[in-house]
């Protein structure tokens, strides 16, 4: 008999949520959608990684398909926060969002060019 590993057993979506990149992705997304190019120019990570964390954050319910446009001769696929999950239907969820939002916000704050830009 083996012993079952905790991670691997854990709810998907806190396994979502307990990756401090996609936590952060929630966070740019709650105020309206964003495409993976436009979140890895946010977080400073490749196209690939940001595609492959909002992947993740969609199979487990907590984002969803805003808009789809074409785009430079591409599609591309905006997607926001589901308001209504776990993350903001529960009080201790709120927190945790709230918190994470107050906390990304000083962040970029803090990256933020003087003259506006960036």
């Amino acid at each position: 008999m083996t012993d079952a590993d905790p991670v691997l057993d854990a709810d998907p979506v806190l396994r979502a949520l307990a990756h401090p990149v996609r936590l952060r992705m929630l966070t740019l997304m709650w105020p309206g959608p964003m495409s993976a190019a436009e979140l890895s120019r946010e977080l400073g990570i490749s196209h690939a990684l940001a595609s492959r964390h909002l992947r993740n954050l969609d199979a487990v319910g907590l984002v969803e398909l805003a808009e789809e446009r074409t785009r430079r001769g591409g599609r591309e696929r905006r997607y926001r926060t589901v308001h209504g999950s776990p993350l903001s239907d529960r009080n201790d969820g709120a927190h945790l969002l709230g918190t994470a939002l107050a906390r990304a916000l000083k962040e970029r704050s803090a990256r933020r060019h003087p003259e506006g830009r960036g």
